[in-house]
């Protein structure tokens, strides 16, 4: 691909996102980010704890921004999360939906919660969650996705090359309109 793309895949933990945006990156020729790694995704989980709109379309686009112009030139950038990891905290904002600006073609990687538990029960070096904080996630994740009108993949469907083969027809289609 020769054109610029910028697109993402999002959702919970243990959705698969991860693993699925690192092989499509490589598909594309391009390059997997991961925008809140690190202390950009603990300042986003504080500033969602205590809902506030505006630090997290501060932080959520500024990381997001970073992530797109320190990519190399001229290569697909394949996010791994964006815009819904950030309405994830407060999906039923309007300010949020109407404020924020860097809006990305994204692709929902989704379980059952039963799949997320399973998947994130063999992650040794995670801390976990209660059940219920992952289902509100789940469910939270999975609306954003309806009301966005947004792609969802069901990765416990089907196999990473599966996932990726979708991925990238939908990513060509992106390019050419």
């Amino acid at each position: 691909m020769t054109e610029r793309l910028v697109l993402a895949l999002d959702g919970h933990d243990g959705s698969g996102k991860t693993t699925i945006a690192s092989a499509l990156a490589l598909r594309l020729g391009g390059i997997a980010v991961r925008p809140f790694a690190g202390a950009t995704g603990g300042m986003l989980f504080e500033a969602g704890q205590r809902e506030d709109v505006d630090a997290l379309i501060e932080i959520g686009g500024s990381a997001i921004e970073t992530a797109v112009s320190t990519a190399p030139e001229g290569r697909p950038v394949v996010l791994d999360r964006a815009w819904m990891t950030v309405a994830s905290f407060i999906p039923e904002s309007e300010a949020f939906f109407s404020q924020w600006r860097f809006w990305v073609p994204t692709t929902l990687c989704w379980v059952p919660l039963e799949v997320t538990l399973s998947r994130l029960a063999c992650r040794v070096d995670e801390d976990t969650e209660p059940v219920q904080w992952h289902e509100r996630y789940s469910k939270t994740y999975l609306k954003l996705a309806q009301r966005s009108g947004s792609l969802v993949l069901r990765t416990d469907h089907e196999d990473v090359l599966s996932c990726v083969d979708k991925l990238e027809i939908w990513a060509r289609s992106i390019v050419d309109q």
